[in-house]
């Protein structure tokens, strides 16, 4: 069951002639007081770039924008080696970024280490405190609540994963306490959707590639510690991976695009990828499919990144787009508000 609403998508026009992040995927976006920040990825499949922390103003998008090099206090940062397909997601002015991989054999040298940047003092820090999430990549990891984050899924040494794991930010310092809560009965996946409703309650893993692509619902209920599926009743949905979510104000959960058939290159091509967008209810998960207005949208695309921006708008950086013969990078910045 589904219905339809309208979107409208806005290209922002920004400039790279001074530098800028460039086209990449599977990196990470934060939106903090209208900023756009981006963090790691990759521009040549399983090379990640550098450890560069990227922002440029979406303030009055009438005027053309430029990419700047966020400032980094040298004397007191512990800066995050680079890293690809690791987990974003922002409290305050804080940015925090958990694991990822740094290498490009085939082992994918995983990481589970857990860092912040503070994007007013430009202090990088490494947060302390024992994960009981094991190294791994291509994960989520959304916030909850004034202090807490959860990381799910991902792809680790021993296969993919479906567990799901608390983080406890510690006010006094960069310190953190780690839970493992409770693991759904699902098969492990990376790339999956994964969302926390408006009022920080319940967390939603969405699709996901599991051996195959995927369009499953899991809900999970935090003060409960439970989980329930919800069954896709609904075909506007395509099963996909490494596709964009965000939540937004009025409680919807935003879906964009993502691989809907895997490559013949594994990571070294590019699948095929979808454009639409997908509106998730995030009572009971019943969607709304979008019809672009005037019908301008970004390309289609997987492995990009997207972060809730004002009051009703998702910002998007990049991605991966093309085909196995010829894939390709993008570094385009976008912006879509429901109409």
């Amino acid at each position: 069951m589904s219905s339809k609403a309208v979107g409208e998508w806005t290209l922002v026009k920004v400039s790279d002639k001074d530098g800028g992040p460039g086209a990449r995927s599977s990196h990470g976006v934060s939106v903090i007081d209208d900023v756009l920040y981006v963090f790691g990825g990759e521009k040549v499949p399983r090379v990640p770039v550098d450890s560069t922390m990227w922002c440029v103003s979406l303030a009055d998008q009438s005027k053309e924008k430029s990419w700047g090099q966020c400032n980094v206090t040298s004397e007191t940062s512990t800066v995050p080696v680079a890293r690809l397909a690791h987990a974003h997601a922002s409290i305050g002015d804080w940015i925090y970024i958990f694991g990822g991989r740094l290498g490009i054999t085939m082992d994918e040298s995983p990481l589970n280490d857990l860092h912040r940047f503070n994007v007013k003092s430009g202090v990088w820090e490494n947060v302390t405190g024992t994960p009981t999430a094991s190294a791994r990549s291509f994960h989520r990891m959304v916030c909850a609540g004034d202090s807490t984050l959860y990381v799910f899924g991902g792809c680790g040494a021993d296969g993919r994963l479906a567990d799901l794991h608390r983080i406890v930010i510690d006010s006094n310092g960069p310190k953190a306490t780690w839970t493992e809560l409770a693991t759904p009965k699902i098969k492990g996946r990376g790339g999956a959707g994964f969302a926390a409703s408006v009022d920080g309650k319940r967390l939603f893993v969405i699709g996901g590639f599991v051996g195959e692509e995927s369009a499953e619902v899991h809900i999970y209920n935090i003060a409960a510690n439970e989980w329930k599926t919800v069954s896709p009743t609904f075909s506007v949905f395509r099963p996909r991976s490494v596709f964009v979510t965000a939540t937004m104000p009025s409680g919807q959960l935003f879906v964009f695009g993502g691989e809907v058939s895997p490559s013949d290159n594994g990571h070294e091509g590019a699948g095929g990828f979808e454009n639409d967008v997908i509106l998730f209810n995030d009572g009971d998960a019943m969607v709304t499919t979008v019809a672009p207005k005037e019908n301008v949208k970004p390309q289609n695309r997987g492995w990009s990144s997207a972060d809730v921006f004002g009051k009703d708008a998702v910002v998007m950086f990049g991605g991966l787009s093309g085909s196995d013969e010829a894939p390709e990078r993008l570094g385009d910045v976008w912006i879509y508000q429901n109409k």
